[in-house]
């Protein structure tokens, strides 16, 4: 029988964690009072603007449509292993995001890094 590859294993406490995190931040959400929509969305995309002072990305996604939402203290970026900081997101960038919307708001819970941005060559 063969053993399941350790990444398959890390992915899956990872997505655990995660829900467990989004769940309690839903309740939490909940229990102030605010309006919260507590289906996470996924998408992917390509970063069209990131901006680290007001904690606010916009995305690009595959059918051409930006996407603008919020990070806080809870959003988790990372790329492969590594855990990131907004200010190290790049227009270009393509991610894997999920969020959640909180008051009308879109609000970043993770953020994954699956590439580096592509580079614009001339002719």
């Amino acid at each position: 029988m063969k053993s399941i590859p350790m990444v398959m294993i890390v992915f899956f406490l990872e997505t655990g964690i995660m829900f467990a995190q989004n769940q309690i931040s839903v309740q939490a959400v909940q229990n102030s009072g605010q309006s919260v929509e507590s289906k996470i969305v996924l998408f992917t995309g390509q970063i069209v603007s990131v901006d680290a002072i007001a904690k606010v990305i916009t995305v690009k996604t595959k059918s051409g449509k930006n996407q603008t939402m919020q990070c806080d203290e809870q959003t988790i970026i990372q790329k492969k292993d590594k855990i990131l900081v907004l200010s190290d997101l790049k227009h270009g960038n393509k991610v894997k995001i999920e969020y959640l919307t909180i008051n009308n708001k879109k609000i970043a819970r993770l953020i994954k890094v699956l590439g580096k941005p592509i580079e614009k060559t001339s002719d």
